[in-house]
């Protein structure tokens, strides 16, 4: 499962949709395993989930993209 952090939720992308991203607009990347992704996203983080936080400067037009791809 992979996550972009946002303030106003998480969005979830599909492993393809990864491409979208310009690598520079990425501030970190989470890899969370087995119960600490079980513990925060139940059923859906059970196979682990990688959490990308994007810089603040680039929130709003990452959020926008995924809204339109996704």
């Amino acid at each position: 499962m992979y996550l972009v952090k946002s303030p106003t939720g998480d969005i979830a992308l599909k492993q393809e949709m990864l491409k979208t991203i310009n690598p520079e607009w990425i501030q970190s990347i989470d890899v969370l395993k087995s119960e600490a992704a079980t513990a925060l996203y139940e059923a859906n983080g059970k196979n682990g989930v990688v959490l990308i936080s994007i810089k603040p400067a680039h929130q709003a037009a990452v959020e926008e993209l995924l809204k339109k791809t996704n």
